[in-house]
Parts: C-alpha cells; structure tokens; sequence
C-alpha cells in the first residue's frame, strides 16, 4: 500500500467531514510537490458544489473553474490546468483541479484517485444520516451531538449559548384540514423563511414533526431574547403560498440560555427548553419573553402587507434583510404604494421595536417649521419660541425617524440631514451644543431622485447616504394578481370597523377591479373599498352600485374591454410562468389550461422566454 494511503487511514477517524478530506489531499499534493496550485471542489448529488478548498489560484480562476467543475462529467483540460473528476458511486462527488499534468503520472496520485471515491461517499453518507430528508435541515441526532459540544465548551472555557424551539401552532389540524402533502410543504417553505433570519454560526434542526429548534452559540439572555422578538414577528409577517393556498400561521416559541440557567447534562437543556415551549403555548401570548414577560408582546400594527405575487414576495424579503441590520433605507414607489407601511414593518421586526416610530411629512411643513420641528429650538430662537422643545430627532431617540416626501426638503435642509447620518448629532435651532442621537433613518419618496439630482435639486451625497438599503414598491398594476386578496383583506378590516356582516364582492365587482388602472394604487383601492361597504346592506354583497361614479365612468368611457382583458391574460400569463421557472407544462396545469392553449397564447401575445431558460 501507499503512503499517502497509509496515512489517509491513520487519519481517517481523525477527518469530521468532507471538507476535512478535502484540506488534506491539499496539503499532501503540496507537501510532495505534485502541484503548486491545487482546488478540490466536493459537489452534492445535484451537481452544484458544496464544499470548495484552494491553495494558490486566484479568485478568477476559482469562479472559471467552479462553473466547469459543476458540469463535468469526464477529465478536462483548462489550459496548462487539468480537471480530474472522482467518481463515487451514484455520482461525480468531486473534481480536484491541478496545474501540473506530469502529476497524472505519479503513482502516489493514481492511488488517490482510486480510493478517494469510497472515503467520500461514506462521509457524504454518514453526513446524510444527520439530514431531515424532508427539510433537508439537520435532525434531532445532530442537534443533540453539536448541543452537546456547546455545553462542554461552556463548563470549560464559560462560552455562553442560548436554544430555541419553534412549533407551528395547531400542525394536526393543518393536517387534517389540508391533508398530509399540504402540511409537509408547508415545513418546506417555513424552514426557508427560519434560514434567512439566522446567522452564520446558527444552527438550525427539524426537532420533531412540527417543531424546529436554533442553536446559537455566543449568545446569552439578552440575545436570545432579542432574537426571539424578532422571530416570532418575522413568522407573523409571513403568509405561505403552499399548493395554490395562502395560510397565515401561528408559532409558539420557547428559549433557554446558559447564562439562565444551570444545566446538569444535556437532556436538561432540552427540557428547559420544552418547558418554555409549553409556557408560551398556555400563555396564549406564542412566545415567552424571559422576565418580562407578563408584559411582553411584539407590536404588529393594524395593516399588513397582503399579496403573493412575485413583486410583492421580493419586498417582503427586502424588509427582513433591511430589519436585520441598522442601515439607512430609502424606499421608492408610487402615491399609494405603502411606503408608510413598509417603513413600520422594518421598525416592528428590527431591534428598535420598542422605540418610537416617528413619522414626518416633508411636504407637509414650510422649511423654518420643519427643521424645528426635527431638530427642536431653544428659547428665544425665534419669535414665538417662548419655551424650548425637543425636536422628533430627539423624540426618536433609540428607534425610527420615517422621513415621507424627502424630495420635498430644500439643499439646505438636505445638508442637515446628511451631517445627522454621517455625525449622529443634532443642534436644536438657536443652540450650540451637539447632541447625541441613536436613530435610525428611513426616507422614501414617489419622485425620481436620481433625475433630481441631475436637475440640482437634490443632493448626491445624501442620496448615496439615505440609500443604504432601497425597496422599490411596484404599483397595483404590476401586481394584478394580489388584487382579490387586497379586495378580500379589506372588505373584512372595512366590515369589522363599520359593524356590517359583508360577506365579499360579486363577480362584475372584482371584474371591475381587476380591469381599472387604480393611478392611486392600494390605497385607492382602500378607499374606494370602505366607500362601498359604508354604501352596502347589512348581509350583502358589494354590488356594481356601491361603486363610486369615478370608478364606474372610467370603467365604462372609451374603455377598449377585450384590449384590458388581454393585457391582464398576458400578465397573469407571464406571472405563472416565471412562478414554475418558464415550465410550460406546469404553468398550463397551474392556470388550468391544455399546454397547446398556451403556447398559442405565448406566441400571441409575443411572450420571450428568457435565454436562461430555452435549454
């Protein structure tokens, strides 16, 4: 036998994982001088990689060969580079990349490439018996095995870590309801939401058949009490589209910390944290927040943000990243778009929830009115300043400053502002002394500031600075296909606040909204929703009647029906099928038509299949 053979079997109970296979063959072909340069990329069943180990090739290289090393199938040459795919049993589990050929004819690296393969399928095998295969998260096993390191890290070097369990509520029902195939893709997609909201060093496990639990190692009481909040408003804020359903779901979340309590062994972590689960269950409240729970509750305001589309689904995930961090956004679209409501979602779901929310119109205040009123002014400053006051900069202080219609400040004002975010301070008009402010910055507008500032009526450097994270909102137009469910939402908060029993729309009332513009978007379509219910009978449907005048008259003048209709079929076309990744066959399933039926409707109306997608 070899000796790199000889070696790999003395370490082989050494080696944790594949990458660890991976660092080693590295340094051996190194060490022997085989290759100056060596990668090994080690790939999943799929053929996309999953562990990626180099030593001496630049980043350039590395992407020119992680693309070819994803859809390689036999040897390769890239230049003066060779491109040695290994085999395992049921698929290439692996390339390694090396620059030097004469290395192929090394007897010591013909004996790695034939026993390489068996030592990588049994990691990657003993590896996937720690996976949930539903989920593909780790199971119960592997959280147990990596809990277990944690606890002895903290008895000997004191490095606190926190447990959390989430179970989504009333699952047995989901089940019953909905059958067993609605329930398990419903864990799918709930598993993909608890994945954006972790940090690198988390660690997340399928605990039982609707509970998951999070590891997170570093983290004491306050931590993990912070991350709670902001998980269990992040579940709230989430509707699951699941089998062409949209549910809303419920959680229960219970958490245990090391720096809260003494464990003995490991199954009293576990239990701790159960305990915890089972307190927020009883309590009614979904989540248990340590010592001040009697008074906890995570604040969700009276609106939400309704929709499934893919326009709305791409804001939605821009409002978790941006409530994850404390940078400044700026948030773009149209009058009506819900700017205000994106702008509270961010607060409600950052650490700073329970902080002020403070909302100013810019438009709204001359320029000496509005810079008093962020700033504050000390006695005296100006006539009329017979006291002094704080200003909603101060107001905010430790939360979220919503700054509407900024376009609207002057260059002067605009200069101010640029000096709070870049100093974090303030000067009350009419003072001279700095004061400190923990706030954050959110500005949105309905105007194109990149045109304003070309015309000199907004600041460059203010623009770059308010945008450190932009959500553009699309107009209802964009997002046709939410329209029954806004018109749902609506209809319900509308009846609830007038008292009425309204049991929906009739069928040429939602013809009617699907077919008009709306120029002022979702809150358009609010009101002229609340109108009609005020208009309606106790018990009845809304009718064509109920509508208003405007709506009905721009419905029905120079209308040109069969153009609206096929514009609204062409949208709804194209949504669906960039739904099922331009899948035709599925798309024509999805919208319950024969697949030739929709082929004549893409030629029709001109509909390109992105390239990406022809093949």
């Amino acid at each position: 036998m070899s000796e790199m053979a000889l070696e790999v079997l003395e370490k082989i109970s050494v080696f944790k994982n594949v990458e660890d296979i991976a660092n080693f063959i590295i340094g051996y072909l190194r060490e022997k001088s085989f290759s100056k340069k060596v990668a090994v990329f080690i790939l999943k069943p799929n053929g996309s990689v999953r562990v990626e180990v180099s030593q001496g090739y630049d980043e350039s290289d590395l992407n020119r060969f992680r693309v070819i090393a994803e859809h390689l199938f036999e040897q390769m040459e890239v230049g003066t580079d060779v491109l040695i795919p290994i085999k395992g049993v049921e698929f290439t589990s692996a390339v390694i990349v090396i620059d030097n050929q004469r290395a192929l004819r090394k007897s010591e690296f013909k004996v790695l490439l034939s026993f390489l393969p068996q030592i990588l399928d049994y990691f990657i095998l003993k590896e996937a018996a720690y996976r949930d295969p539903l989920t593909g998260l780790f199971n119960l096993q592997f959280l147990k095995l990596r809990t277990d390191e944690q606890l002895h890290r903290f008895y000997r070097y004191e490095e606190h870590f926190s447990l959390a369990l989430l179970r989504i509520s009333g699952y047995e029902e989901i089940v019953g309801t909905y059958g067993a195939q609605f329930a398990k893709k419903l864990l799918v997609k709930v598993s993909e939401v608890l994945r954006k909201v972790l940090r690198r060093s988390d660690l997340l496990a399928r605990y039982s058949s609707s509970t998951f639990a999070i590891l997170m190692p570093h983290t004491g009481t306050e931590g993990i009490r912070t991350f709670v909040d902001r998980l269990y408003s992040t579940m709230k804020f989430n509707t699951f589209q699941v089998m062409g359903k949209s549910v809303d779901i419920d959680v229960n979340i219970g958490f245990t910390s090391s720096q809260m309590e003494k464990f003995n062994d490991l199954e009293e972590v576990f239990m701790k944290a159960e305990e915890s689960l089972n307190r927020a269950r009883e309590s009614g409240k979904g989540y248990i927040s340590g010592k001040s729970s009697k008074n906890a509750k995570v604040i969700i305001g009276e609106k939400e943000i309704v929709g499934n589309s893919k326009a709305i689904k791409r804001v939605k995930d821009a409002i978790i990243v941006a409530a994850q961090n404390d940078l400044p956004i700026l948030i773009l679209g149209e009058t009506g778009t819900g700017k205000e409501l994106v702008a509270r979602k961010i607060h409600e779901l950052s650490s700073r929830r329970q902080s002020p929310f403070v909302v100013i119109d810019c438009g709204a205040l001359p320029e000496t009115l509005l810079e008093s009123e962020l700033f504050g002014h000390e006695r005296g400053a100006f006539t009329g300043a017979v006291s002094k006051k704080r200003g909603l900069f101060e107001v905010a202080h430790g939360g979220t400053i919503f700054l509407d219609e900024v376009e609207a400040t002057s260059l002067s004002m605009q200069a101010k502002l640029l000096r709070v975010l870049e100093e974090k301070t303030i000067r009350r008009v009419g003072g001279t002394e700095a004061i400190n402010v923990d706030i954050r910055i959110i500005a949105a507008s309905n105007m194109s500031l990149e045109k304003m500032i070309k015309e000199g009526k907004f600041r460059k450097d203010l623009f770059f600075r308010l945008a450190g994270i932009t959500i553009e909102l699309p107009p209802l137009w964009e997002r046709k296909t939410d329209i029954p469910l806004l018109v749902d939402y609506f209809v319900k908060r509308a009846a609830i606040k007038m008292g009425k029993r309204v049991p929906g729309v009739s069928k040429k009332v939602m013809d009617a909204f699907m077919l008009y513009k709306w120029p002022g978007n979702v809150r358009e379509l609010e009101h002229e929703i609340e109108r009609a219910v005020a208009f309606c009978e106790d018990g009845e449907k809304l009718q064509l009647r109920h509508l208003s005048d405007r709506i009905k008259k721009k419905l029905m003048k120079g209308t040109n029906l069969k153009a609206m209709v096929e514009d609204f079929e062409k949208n709804i076309i194209i949504e669906t099928l960039e739904e099922t990744g331009w899948n035709e066959k599925q798309a024509a399933e999805r919208l319950k038509v024969a697949r030739t039926t929709l082929l004549s409707k893409i030629k029709k109306y001109g509909i390109n299949i992105p390239k990406t997608y022809k093949n």
